[in-house]
């Protein structure tokens, strides 16, 4: 047996204690985010009050209880003006709200193709960003087109989710998401 005074064993106690602790918190880390891969979850936190959505070129914001769209940097037509309303507003504000999506592993061991196909992922992104209450800074997420699918990177919480072409077009106002994003399908053909 090994001879150590008691403030020796006191440390390796202490040590043995910091490791354990390490442990556990890496292994507790690892298991959640294992179990929650390939399940739909929110993206989103639960009952989140969204105050602002920016967008490339033009905001919607919540004015009391009401909704108006803001920062305009290209007016948009009369006949895209017609179409925008408080109701499209509000619809919008839910879809993010309640938008819940396929989380996807970016780890090379786990799923390789989904790795591979996020690290291909070169083009210029949308960029959304999502004023919350209670929130010092907007959370951001990129949403890169890829085939059929929409990659949704959540740059605050480092996650990746996979949506279809119809979710993402919910998540834009439909006269300006031609503007932005041309590859978007018209959602009458679907």
């Amino acid at each position: 047996m090994i001879r150590l005074s008691k403030k020796g064993w006191n440390n390796v106690l202490i040590f043995s204690m910091l490791a354990m602790i390490m442990l556990f918190n890496g292994m507790h880390k690892k298991i959640m985010e294992s179990s929650q891969l390939g399940k739909v979850t929110a993206v989103l936190p639960a009952d989140s009050f969204i105050l602002k959505l920016e967008y490339p070129g033009y905001a919607v914001e919540r004015i009391g209880q009401s909704w108006r769209l803001t920062n305009v940097t290209q007016p948009p037509t009369a006949t895209q003006l017609a179409l925008l309303n408080e109701a499209q507003f509000s619809q919008l504000a839910h879809n993010w709200r309640t938008l819940q999506a396929e989380l996807v592993q970016t780890n090379d061991e786990e799923d390789a193709t989904e790795s591979t196909v996020i690290a291909e992922l070169s083009e210029q992104p949308n960029l959304v960003i999502i004023w919350l209450a209670g929130q010092v800074q907007g959370a951001v997420y990129a949403l890169y087109s890829h085939g059929d699918f929409v990659y949704l990177h959540d740059q605050q919480q480092q996650r990746w989710f996979k949506l279809t072409r119809l979710v993402q077009s919910r998540l834009f106002l439909p006269s300006h998401a031609q503007l932005l994003s041309p590859q978007l399908p018209n959602s009458n053909t679907e």
